[in-house]
This record gives C-alpha cells, structure tokens and sequence, in this order.
C-alpha cells in the first residue's frame, strides 16, 4: 500500500487562493447576503419631476435618516437606468421608507 505524504505549503496555498477567487467573486456581483427586501410602489413621472425631487420627497416623507443621493442610487437601481434622464408620464418604480 502506498502513502501519500500531505503537502501543507501546497495545501495552503490552495486554500489561499480558493479564498481569493471566492472575495473577488463576490466583489463584482450584485448577491447581498441578509440584505432586506426594499417594498416599491409605482409613480407616473409629472412634469418638472427630476430624479432628485423625487428622491428628496421620498426621504422627507420617510421617518428613517436617509440620502437623497443614495436613494437616486436606489431608484436607477430598481428601474435599470443608465442615466439620471426621466421623462413626462414614464412610470418608475420607488422605493417606500416607513
């Protein structure tokens, strides 16, 4: 019967690099492990709305402290746009803070 004898600088070294690949996976995906869902309802775009007006409506009616910032974030997030351009009667879908 043969034995193997166990590497530990190779083993290591594996484990090193598994650890690796697995940080910069998670890196450049969108999986948020324990994240909450975010509740949206639907609004239909008015004139003069900007993403801005309606973020900042979004955080003064919410009891939470929040970032008008990172809620156009949320909100381009939510309805998949590239840029911060709505238009008259476009319906977005946003965020609700109790």
């Amino acid at each position: 019967m043969k034995r193997y004898r166990v590497n530990y600088k190779r083993v290591c070294t594996n484990i090193i690099v598994l650890a690796v690949i697995f940080m910069v996976f998670n890196a450049f995906t969108n999986i948020t492990f324990g994240s909450r869902n975010i509740e949206t309802k639907t609004i239909r775009v008015e004139r003069n709305d900007t993403l801005w007006s309606i973020a900042s409506d979004i955080c003064k009616a919410s009891t939470e402290e929040l970032n008008v910032q990172n809620v156009i974030i949320q909100i381009k997030h939510i309805n998949n746009l590239t840029e911060s351009t709505i238009y008259c009667g476009q319906e977005l879908n946003v965020p609700i803070y109790m």
